[in-house]
């Protein structure tokens, strides 16, 4: 029996299958991530109720060989006993990058509160926070392959850099 899904997995599903995986002009015609739909299968979201530090713990564990990504999800990012505004989410996904940065594992962050277009596009979720949890060979792999493309060419230099 397959696990129920919540809510808010159910809308980062949406999030993933739609705006992430659609066409985009600003990315040369390319969705957002064209390679979701090639992973989608391997891809665990999981909505959070416990503090960060013990979730991105977790997460890090579900990274099993044969899983691309883990999309850690949290709702309430304004609730004031949570106390964490992006720079405090931002400092968290650092420290937890350094600390994993021979795994194969990259970590990446998306807070509402902190929206940054990309190639003058609104790429992020909106709904709450989401720390992705990815691997890194993958990544660079399908970078290498879309320099190829038009899908970096309305990126600014500092977004390029940021790669």
């Amino acid at each position: 029996m397959l696990p129920r899904t919540s809510r808010l997995e159910n809308s980062v599903w949406q999030y993933i299958d739609t705006r992430l995986s659609q066409p985009h002009p600003q990315f040369g015609g390319l969705p957002i991530c064209p390679y979701v739909k090639r992973y989608r299968d391997t891809i665990i979201v999981r909505e959070c109720d416990a503090p960060a530090r013990r979730e991105i713990k977790r997460g890090l564990a579900m990274m099993k060989p044969r899983i691309s990504a883990v999309v850690l999800a949290w709702r309430e990012w304004r609730d004031p006993k949570i106390r964490r505004g992006a720079a405090t989410f931002e400092r968290m996904c650092d420290a937890w990058q350094a600390r994993v940065f021979d795994s194969d594992i990259t970590i990446l962050l998306d807070h509402p509160d902190n929206p940054h277009p990309v190639a003058n596009a609104w790429t992020g979720f909106g709904e709450g926070v989401l720390v992705i949890l990815q691997r890194t060979s993958l990544l660079e792999r399908h970078r290498a392959q879309l320099k190829k493309t038009d899908y970096y060419r309305n990126f600014s230099e500092q977004e390029l850099r940021d790669l």
